[in-house]
């Protein structure tokens, strides 16, 4: 599970690998890795529910097919990071 240090209004502030501190809003790029399979998951954040270990994070998937919808839970500790929309595939 990543280590959520806040959660103001639609964003959240998460501890990365390195130990900073990054502030991630509804809009944002990001990628993480699922902690059951390894699989890294990209995609613009829409909107963020509830608090806490319950929060769960929903992104417009990279390939622009789908919304998904993954629990804080189910990600890799230190995975949840901004990405350059800029250099993406």
């Amino acid at each position: 599970m990543i280590s959520i240090i806040e959660n103001p209004y639609k964003s959240i502030q998460v501890e990365t690998d390195e130990g900073n501190i990054v502030t991630i809003k509804e809009g944002d790029s990001v990628e993480f890795v699922v902690e059951s399979t390894a699989e890294v998951i990209k995609g613009i954040v829409t909107k963020f529910a509830s608090k806490d270990e319950k929060l769960k994070v929903q992104i417009f998937s990279a390939e622009k097919v789908c919304e998904q919808i993954w629990p804080v839970v189910a990600m890799s500790e230190g995975s949840l990071k901004l990405v350059d929309s800029d250099n993406e595939d």
